[in-house]
């Protein structure tokens, strides 16, 4: 028991040390601080148990703001982009909501497309969304991300993009091939799993539209909410009318799969000389 106590405690003043080294960063950040401050304050937890710790957590702050010139600062200190968390979602998932050039960076610094969370099994190109939505699944696509990945709920990144009532995700991953005729997993979520799935498990996409069981953005109280609904509707219905994803997933591939030839080509013409 004295021994637990004392592991306990151990873990306790490990917590603490890192979240006095998080907070500091933080606050920096919220100053809109050059990198140097954040730089300084990684120093100072270099060595320190909580040091990893420390350069995550401030790496997810980085990426989470846009702040490409502090994340620069992290992962030269040992930060990893593959591991890396603002404290509740990985990097590469809060990258996918950026815009197009703090996706392309975290990508080019190591971050795998094809990751999952832990526990949700979500994939980077199931949280994409935003102004840059159609230049980041492409991102994602080029970097070998599955357009058919299903998380724990069986829900696909259409799905997510429906869900979110994201307009230029749900176009993006329609052109690429995704297919609007699958159905999420039937079983309800545990009460505590909810805004982890669609109002209306076992539903198509077309009845996703919105209907994320938890709203991370709270859209609903935007005037436009409606509108982007519709048009998600209207570009969905469309999809299932045409039923031809098959035709413009094998389109995508073939496109994608050419300069990743060329790349090849060149790479062996170059050692060969």
């Amino acid at each position: 028991m004295a021994a637990d106590r004392k592991a306990a405690a151990a873990a306790r003043a490990l917590a603490d040390e890192a979240r006095a080294f998080v907070d500091a960063a933080y606050r920096a950040l919220r100053r809109k601080c050059d990198a140097s401050e954040v730089a300084a304050v990684l120093a100072r937890a270099a060595g320190r148990p909580c040091a990893a710790q420390v350069g995550c957590e401030v790496l997810g702050m980085a990426v989470a703001g846009c702040r490409l010139d502090v994340a620069k600062v992290c992962v030269a200190a040992g930060a990893d982009p593959r591991t890396a968390t603002d404290g509740t979602e990985f990097v590469m998932h809060l990258a996918a909501r950026r815009g197009a050039a703090t996706l392309a960076w975290v990508l080019g610094a190591g971050g795998d497309a094809q990751m999952r969370a832990d526990y949700t099994e979500q994939t980077p190109l199931m949280a994409v969304g935003g102004a840059d939505a159609a230049a980041n699944v492409a991102a994602l696509l080029d970097a070998g991300a599955d357009l058919e990945a299903v998380d724990r709920h069986g829900q696909t990144p259409l799905m997510w993009a429906a869900m979110n009532a994201e307009p230029e995700a749900v176009a993006a991953l329609v052109d690429a091939g995704a297919d609007p005729h699958r159905r999420s997993d039937p079983t309800r979520a545990p009460h505590g799993e909810l805004w982890l799935q669609a109002r209306v498990p076992g539903g198509r996409v077309d009845e996703m539209v919105g209907e994320w069981a938890a709203s991370r953005f709270s859209v609903t109280s935007r005037p436009d909410w409606p509108v982007i609904k519709d048009a998600v509707r209207a570009m969905l219905a469309a999809a299932l009318a045409a039923d031809d994803h098959e035709a413009k997933r094998a389109a995508d591939v073939r496109r994608r799969t050419w300069p990743r030839r060329l790349v090849a080509v060149v790479a062996w013409l170059v050692v060969r000389a």
